[in-house]
């Protein structure tokens, strides 16, 4: 079997838009994705993964334990050894592939909490294939505030419309049930302060992580390159991978590209002000 394709990089940093890009060339990401295009399988091994460290997505610095303790590190590659080899696996698989054996040409996963886990994954797929895709840390930490503010409302409608249905039902409650939602996805993220050192912990992670392999297994991409200079990117990316594309399918894909997501920040007066406050933080990664 080939070694995988992993695309790694902080949340809200394009990783969706390239994988969607990529699948159009014939890689294959799993059957059962979620929707940001990121097989359930790897998703829910990675956070049982962070939880053994009482971490998540967002409060990942705990998770070094798993790969600094050598007792814990073998546990984990155990796991994850087992559950790959196991049918469990079927639910990136399918069905089609899960029966017959066969194994596509290219493939692999999008997950940014697997940013957080490489070192266990390499010991799977020391021969994988990374992809590192960048963003700028304002228009990160932007993203996750406006995301948050919107996850925030959903919950709290679907909270209310859960009491409701329960009162109706249950006749005999007429005092609103304990809510089993979270108030918001990210208490962290709801600052662009949090937002944007969550940011440089995931770039940080990346950064340490990329010495484990080989300089042709890994490829720096920025988002802004990637929309301001799509084909230039797309065909770094697919003779990264190993895939001949024509020039015609380049274009066509560039197409789904929008340039004006680059750069984002600098059309708001406050979050130029963010960025000009937090110049630190964006130069130590070069931006």
């Amino acid at each position: 079997m080939s070694p995988p394709v992993i695309i790694v990089g902080m949340h809200r940093s394009g990783t969706s838009v390239l994988t969607q890009l990529l699948a159009q060339q014939g890689i294959f990401w799993g059957v059962n994705q979620d929707h940001h295009f990121e097989p359930r399988f790897f998703q829910q091994l990675n956070d049982a993964l962070l939880s053994q460290t009482g971490g998540r997505w967002d409060w990942p610095e705990q998770a070094s334990q798993l790969w600094c303790e050598p007792q814990l590190k073998a546990q984990a590659v155990t796991y994850l050894n087992q559950l790959w080899h196991a049918l469990a696996a079927w639910r990136y698989w399918g069905v089609g592939y899960g029966l017959s054996g066969r194994r596509p040409r290219y493939w692999g996963w999008k997950d940014p909490r697997t940013t957080l886990l490489l070192p266990l994954w390499l010991q799977l797929f020391p021969d994988a294939k990374i992809i590192h895709l960048q963003r700028h840390g304002v228009d990160v930490a932007h993203s996750l505030l406006r995301r948050n503010q919107q996850v925030t409302g959903q919950l709290r409608a679907a909270s209310y419309r859960s009491v409701w249905r329960r009162t109706v039902r249950r006749l005999r409650w007429w005092l609103p049930q304990p809510c089993q939602n979270r108030f918001t996805e990210s208490y962290r993220c709801l600052t662009l302060e949090g937002g944007l050192s969550l940011w440089s912990h995931y770039m940080a992670q990346a950064e340490q992580f990329e010495p484990l392999v080989p300089a042709e297994q890994w490829l720096n991409l920025r988002f802004e390159s990637l929309c301001e200079q799509p084909v230039n990117e797309l065909q770094r990316c697919f003779e990264f991978i190993g895939i001949e594309v024509s020039r015609l399918k380049l274009q066509q894909l560039a197409t789904q590209l929008r340039p004006e997501l680059a750069g984002q920040y600098r059309r708001h007066s406050h979050l130029q002000q963010f960025a000009e406050q937090q110049q630190i933080a964006l130069q130590r990664f070069n931006y």
